[in-house]
């Protein structure tokens, strides 16, 4: 089973809205540009890691029942 298209779609997700909160966010801007793309990194990365536990909680579910879920 190949996972690559769901994990990519599953970051694509979470850097999505890692920007849209980025933008969103009424607290004043810091101007250096390392420091906002280190916010939105970790960001994305807490997201995505949000985003793949249900995922693998899944995974691991069909693995177990032997049926598919997704």
């Amino acid at each position: 089973m190949n996972h690559k298209k769901n994990l990519l779609l599953l970051f694509c997700l979470a850097f999505s809205l890692s920007i849209l909160g980025f933008i969103i966010d009424i607290g004043e801007r810091v101007p250096n540009v390392l420091v906002n793309i280190l916010d939105i990194s970790m960001m994305t990365l807490l997201i995505f890691t949000v985003l793949i536990i249900p995922y693998g909680m899944l995974i691991l579910l069909q693995r177990v029942t032997n049926k598919e879920i997704i």
